[in-house]
């Protein structure tokens, strides 16, 4: 008997064009916008050979990334969000903002731990100076 590797890669893709609506995610709990993606599952033999490909459309949350049919999906508890704050693209310019601002604290602690080294050195020569001359 002959073992077959059989193997399943999933791509998933905004649609050109496709539907985009506000409701509520049952996965993570949350108001968002649920995008129209294409999503293609390629099956695989022995890692190289492509046996077949389905092609599926589907929406995908905002929030979570969940992916699932409109119609599992509810009315939106609350308003969408006027402000770019709350949304994904928002979010992703606050933690871009946090890794900057813990970048440049880093950088601001590296600095002054050179500068505490550079006069813990200076003191130690000015420490040796005066032995030599006592001495």
């Amino acid at each position: 008997m002959i073992p077959i590797i059989l193997g399943k890669k999933t791509k998933v893709r905004p649609k050109d064009g496709g539907q985009r609506e506000y409701r509520h995610c049952p996965q993570c709990d949350q108001d968002a916008d649920f995008v129209e993606v294409d999503v293609d599952h390629t099956v695989r033999a022995f890692f190289k050979v492509e046996l077949f490909t389905l092609e599926d459309t589907a929406f995908a949350c905002s929030a979570c990334g969940e992916l699932m049919g409109l119609e599992s999906t509810g009315p939106a508890t609350k308003a969408r969000p006027s402000s770019i704050g709350e949304t994904l693209m928002g979010r992703m310019a606050k933690r871009r903002a946090a890794r900057a601002e813990r970048r440049t604290a880093r950088e601001q602690e590296r600095l002054r731990d050179s500068k505490e080294k550079a006069i813990d050195d200076e003191i130690e020569a000015l420490r040796a100076k005066i032995e030599r001359e006592k001495g």
